[in-house]
């Protein structure tokens, strides 16, 4: 009887201390601008905004996208995650300013990702859902997309990304109050 209470005991630990995992693991990080971690690249191709002649905005409250004409400030709504042609808006002069402003020498900044150096890593599934979307006629540029926990996202290159989302959140935020459009003609 005490040996099985033994025997059962000593397994019972075993099992306990066969699940624990107490190493320490040393990956290197950098920091991406929402704050979790992205694995290397920290090399970028880089190729300039002037091609893009619409910014499709991604509207996740009301489930619509919206695509910015950037030379006139016109805004056309895609209700049902863009199925449907919605509402249209023009932006206010200063807005439209503000978008030509931020991107007025901008560059894109796409992650290279170095095979070797992705090969082994463990990597979360996850789905960032671009902010905007930079459209002209050949090309297309989802900046903020990510499809794994290891991926740095593309967007612009240096300030002009945390610009750019800041007057995303804007235009998103008072699409709808009439503070940041006015009536189109």
């Amino acid at each position: 009887m005490k040996t099985k209470m033994w025997v059962s005991l000593s397994a019972i630990t075993v099992l306990i201390l066969s699940f624990q995992n107490c190493a320490k693991t040393t990956v290197p990080t950098t920091s991406d601008m929402n704050g979790g971690p992205v694995f290397p690249p920290v090399k970028y191709n880089k190729y300039s905004v002037n091609e893009f002649t619409t910014m499709s905005l991604w509207d996740e409250s009301r489930s619509r996208f919206l695509d910015l004409d950037l030379s006139n400030g016109q805004v056309a709504a895609f209700e049902e995650a863009g199925q449907v042609r919605g509402e249209s808006y023009c932006l206010k002069d200063e807005q439209l300013v503000a978008a030509q402003t931020i991107l007025s020498g901008a560059e894109i900044c796409e992650p290279v990702v170095d095979a070797e150096q992705a090969q082994g890593q463990m990597c979360a599934m996850l789905y960032d859902y671009p902010y905007v979307t930079m459209v002209s006629q050949a090309n297309q540029a989802k900046l903020g997309e990510r499809t794994s926990s290891c991926d740095a996202p593309v967007d612009l290159c240096g300030q002009k990304a945390q610009q750019l989302r800041s007057w995303y959140v804007n235009i998103i935020a008072h699409i709808t109050d009439g503070s940041v459009t006015k009536n189109c003609q």
